[in-house]
């Protein structure tokens, strides 16, 4: 898996991971095929915010955008503004990509890597 900032060209392929099974949603938010052009708007709105960075997730063997997550709410130190702290969130995968055992490992990388929603350099 990769994380590619999430835009409208990944609309077609989260459409269809979005009509999967949906039996495994139901912590977090995740369109039907419908509504996905204007989940990525909304994301794109939260993001404006700069409380919250959308990514697509993409499978690398086919490059198709298989699920969603975010990084959002970043807290920073009072005393230097730097960052200590980020929520990982918004996550969802259509079932095939849902089924693979590299969730937590991608959770992991995640975690290691979250970039500064300010625009700044990621923790590496």
């Amino acid at each position: 898996m990769r994380l590619e900032p999430l835009d409208h060209r990944h609309r077609a392929d989260l459409t269809e991971a979005a009509t999967q099974d949906r039996g495994s949603y139901g912590y977090t938010e995740v369109p039907t095929a419908e509504e996905v052009g204007a989940y990525i708007g909304a994301q794109h709105e939260r993001a404006a915010t700069g409380r919250l960075a959308p990514y697509a997730q993409i499978e690398r063997a086919t490059g198709r955008a298989v699920g969603a997550t975010a990084y959002g709410e970043p807290r920073v130190w009072p005393a230097d503004e730097r960052l200590y702290a980020v929520e990982v969130g918004f996550t969802w995968r259509g079932r095939p990509a849902a089924r693979r055992r590299d969730l937590l490992h991608h959770r992991r990388r995640m975690a290691r890597g979250a970039p500064d929603t300010r625009g700044e350099a990621g923790r590496g």
